[in-house]
Protein backbone atom coordinates (compact mmCIF):
# COMPACT_ATOMS: atom_id res chain seq x y z
CA UNK A 1 0.00 0.00 0.00
CA UNK A 2 2.81 2.44 0.56
CA UNK A 3 3.75 4.81 -2.15
CA UNK A 4 6.31 4.64 -4.33
CA UNK A 5 7.19 6.65 -7.21
CA UNK A 6 8.06 3.92 -9.99
CA UNK A 7 4.22 3.06 -9.50
CA UNK A 8 1.94 4.21 -11.84
CA UNK A 9 -1.42 5.57 -9.94
CA UNK A 10 -4.84 5.86 -11.83
CA UNK A 11 -6.02 9.48 -10.04
CA UNK A 12 -9.37 9.07 -10.26
CA UNK A 13 -9.00 5.65 -8.24
CA UNK A 14 -6.41 6.73 -5.78
CA UNK A 15 -7.34 7.20 -2.03
CA UNK A 16 -3.98 8.80 -0.65
CA UNK A 17 -4.23 8.35 2.74
CA UNK A 18 -1.39 10.61 5.12
CA UNK A 19 -0.97 8.72 8.31
CA UNK A 20 1.45 10.83 10.66
CA UNK A 21 1.47 11.23 14.57
CA UNK A 22 3.14 14.08 16.69
CA UNK A 23 5.93 11.59 18.49
CA UNK A 24 8.45 8.78 18.23
CA UNK A 25 6.58 7.59 21.60
CA UNK A 26 3.12 7.13 19.61
CA UNK A 27 5.15 5.19 16.54
CA UNK A 28 6.57 2.89 18.96
CA UNK A 29 3.29 2.55 20.74
CA UNK A 30 2.22 1.43 17.53
CA UNK A 31 -2.15 2.06 18.02
CA UNK A 32 -2.40 5.86 16.02
CA UNK A 33 -0.40 4.96 12.57
CA UNK A 34 -2.40 1.49 12.66
CA UNK A 35 -5.61 2.43 13.22
CA UNK A 36 -5.15 5.47 11.31
CA UNK A 37 -4.12 3.00 8.01
CA UNK A 38 -7.18 0.25 8.91
CA UNK A 39 -9.38 3.43 9.21
CA UNK A 40 -7.79 5.27 5.46
CA UNK A 41 -8.35 0.80 4.04
CA UNK A 42 -11.76 0.61 5.52
CA UNK A 43 -12.52 4.28 3.42
CA UNK A 44 -11.11 3.62 0.51
CA UNK A 45 -12.70 -0.18 -0.03
CA UNK A 46 -16.20 1.78 0.91
CA UNK A 47 -15.02 4.20 -2.07
CA UNK A 48 -14.01 1.76 -4.35
CA UNK A 49 -10.50 2.59 -4.74
CA UNK A 50 -7.12 1.80 -4.52
CA UNK A 51 -5.50 2.89 -1.41
CA UNK A 52 -1.66 4.41 -1.37
CA UNK A 53 -0.37 5.16 1.72
CA UNK A 54 1.89 7.90 2.72
CA UNK A 55 3.22 7.94 6.02
CA UNK A 56 5.09 10.64 7.91
CA UNK A 57 5.57 8.70 10.61
CA UNK A 58 6.23 10.65 14.36
CA UNK A 59 6.60 13.74 12.71
CA UNK A 60 5.41 17.03 14.36
CA UNK A 61 3.86 19.35 11.97
CA UNK A 62 6.53 22.19 13.45
CA UNK A 63 9.67 19.85 12.22
CA UNK A 64 8.24 20.05 8.58
CA UNK A 65 11.28 20.00 5.94
CA UNK A 66 10.30 20.49 2.10
CA UNK A 67 12.88 18.07 1.31
CA UNK A 68 11.73 14.46 -0.77
CA UNK A 69 11.37 12.47 2.72
CA UNK A 70 8.99 14.59 3.93
CA UNK A 71 5.44 12.95 2.91
CA UNK A 72 3.30 16.82 3.47
CA UNK A 73 5.63 18.13 0.56
CA UNK A 74 5.46 15.04 -1.45
CA UNK A 75 1.43 15.26 -1.07
CA UNK A 76 1.53 18.67 -2.74
CA UNK A 77 3.87 17.66 -5.39
CA UNK A 78 2.13 14.77 -6.09
CA UNK A 79 -1.39 17.58 -6.52
CA UNK A 80 0.66 19.73 -9.15
CA UNK A 81 1.88 16.45 -10.99
CA UNK A 82 -1.76 15.40 -11.26
CA UNK A 83 -1.05 12.10 -9.56
CA UNK A 84 -3.29 12.78 -6.36
CA UNK A 85 -7.24 13.69 -6.97
CA UNK A 86 -8.47 12.28 -3.73
CA UNK A 87 -6.70 12.53 -0.07
CA UNK A 88 -8.04 11.21 3.20
CA UNK A 89 -6.23 11.86 6.51
CA UNK A 90 -7.42 10.70 10.00
CA UNK A 91 -7.90 14.23 11.64
CA UNK A 92 -6.91 17.95 11.11
CA UNK A 93 -4.82 17.60 14.03
CA UNK A 94 -3.00 14.92 11.87
CA UNK A 95 -3.31 16.90 8.61
CA UNK A 96 -1.97 20.37 9.51
CA UNK A 97 -1.86 22.64 12.82
CA UNK A 98 -2.47 25.99 11.95
CA UNK A 99 -4.63 27.72 10.05
CA UNK A 100 -2.43 29.44 7.96
CA UNK A 101 -0.88 25.81 6.73
CA UNK A 102 -4.06 25.02 5.83
CA UNK A 103 -5.53 27.65 3.88
CA UNK A 104 -2.44 27.64 1.82
CA UNK A 105 -2.83 23.69 1.31
CA UNK A 106 -6.82 24.34 0.40
CA UNK A 107 -5.63 28.24 -1.76
CA UNK A 108 -2.79 27.00 -3.83
CA UNK A 109 -3.44 22.78 -4.06
CA UNK A 110 -6.61 21.65 -3.26
CA UNK A 111 -9.11 24.07 -4.94
CA UNK A 112 -6.91 24.69 -7.89
CA UNK A 113 -6.17 21.30 -8.96
CA UNK A 114 -9.96 20.68 -7.91
CA UNK A 115 -8.77 17.38 -5.30
CA UNK A 116 -11.12 15.84 -2.82
CA UNK A 117 -9.96 15.63 0.52
CA UNK A 118 -11.90 13.40 3.05
CA UNK A 119 -11.24 13.01 6.15
CA UNK A 120 -12.13 11.39 9.84
CA UNK A 121 -13.48 7.96 10.62
CA UNK A 122 -16.10 8.45 8.17
CA UNK A 123 -14.58 9.84 5.31
CA UNK A 124 -16.38 13.13 5.71
CA UNK A 125 -16.04 15.40 2.57
CA UNK A 126 -14.43 19.00 2.82
CA UNK A 127 -16.38 21.05 1.08
CA UNK A 128 -14.77 24.72 -0.40
CA UNK A 129 -17.37 25.36 -2.81
CA UNK A 130 -19.98 26.54 -0.24
CA UNK A 131 -19.32 29.67 1.31
CA UNK A 132 -21.00 28.90 4.48
CA UNK A 133 -19.10 25.27 4.66
CA UNK A 134 -16.12 27.11 4.05
CA UNK A 135 -16.45 29.36 7.09
CA UNK A 136 -17.56 26.50 9.06
CA UNK A 137 -14.57 24.73 7.41
CA UNK A 138 -11.84 27.45 8.89
CA UNK A 139 -13.33 27.48 12.17
CA UNK A 140 -12.75 23.64 12.27
CA UNK A 141 -9.19 24.19 11.95
CA UNK A 142 -9.24 27.13 13.97
CA UNK A 143 -9.89 24.79 16.65
CA UNK A 144 -7.75 22.56 16.23
CA UNK A 145 -5.16 25.13 16.15
CA UNK A 146 -6.32 26.33 19.29
CA UNK A 147 -6.27 22.98 20.95
CA UNK A 148 -2.81 21.94 19.97
CA UNK A 149 -0.98 25.24 21.70
CA UNK A 150 -3.27 25.00 24.92
CA UNK A 151 -1.85 21.06 24.88
CA UNK A 152 1.69 22.40 24.71
CA UNK A 153 0.70 25.12 26.92
CA UNK A 154 -0.34 22.33 29.81
CA UNK A 155 2.58 20.15 28.72
CA UNK A 156 5.46 23.42 28.79
CA UNK A 157 4.26 23.86 32.29
CA UNK A 158 4.03 20.17 33.51
CA UNK A 159 7.60 20.42 32.54
CA UNK A 160 8.55 23.60 34.25
CA UNK A 161 7.28 21.92 36.94
CA UNK A 162 9.16 18.83 37.52
CA UNK A 163 12.09 20.77 36.82
CA UNK A 164 11.90 23.18 39.22
CA UNK A 165 10.10 20.49 41.69
CA UNK A 166 13.77 17.82 41.26
CA UNK A 167 16.25 20.20 40.29
CA UNK A 168 19.25 18.79 38.93
CA UNK A 169 17.92 15.47 39.08
CA UNK A 170 14.99 16.03 37.05
CA UNK A 171 14.87 15.02 33.31
CA UNK A 172 13.40 18.54 31.77
CA UNK A 173 16.50 20.40 32.35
Amino acid sequence: YEYSPLKKYNPSNTLFCYLRVSSKKQVDDGNSIDNQFHTGLKISESMGMTLCVLNEGGTSSSDRKSDSKDKFFLVQRLICDKVMKHLWYFSRSRWTRTTLEDLTCKNNYFKPHKVTVYEGESGSQRNFTDPNEEFVDNILTGVQQLDRENRRLVSVSGKRHLSKHYGHTGVFL
